[in-house]
């Protein structure tokens, strides 16, 4: 929607650059047409990198629960207390198959 409506005032824009006699309202215009030619560029953009992300397939790796919570043998973390909650739940949720169930 943003890249037509540039386009439509890019165009319009241009018809009264055309028309215009005034040498103070053609500044204007000349203005306003490089605003909108970078609007549209923008929208052109974000049109393209949306494209593009929205295509791409989720990459998920796979991390043990242990690195995750510092609790493995070359970790620089502190470790978090074993009977915790969260602990608890994110060994379940590892040892279910976690975000990697077929």
């Amino acid at each position: 929607m943003d890249i037509f409506i540039a386009t439509k005032n890019i165009e319009n824009f241009n018809r009264l650059l055309l028309a215009e006699k005034d040498y103070r309202k053609k500044k204007v215009l000349l203005e306003l047409l490089g605003r909108e030619k970078a609007k549209l560029k923008a929208a052109m953009v974000a049109r393209t990198v949306k494209a593009a992300f929205s295509s791409a397939p989720l990459v998920t790796v796979p991390v043990p629960a242990e690195a995750m919570l510092g609790l493995g043998s070359n970790s620089s973390c502190p470790s978090l207390i074993g009977s915790s909650p969260t602990v608890r739940a994110l060994q379940r949720w590892e040892n279910e198959g976690g975000a990697f169930r077929a």
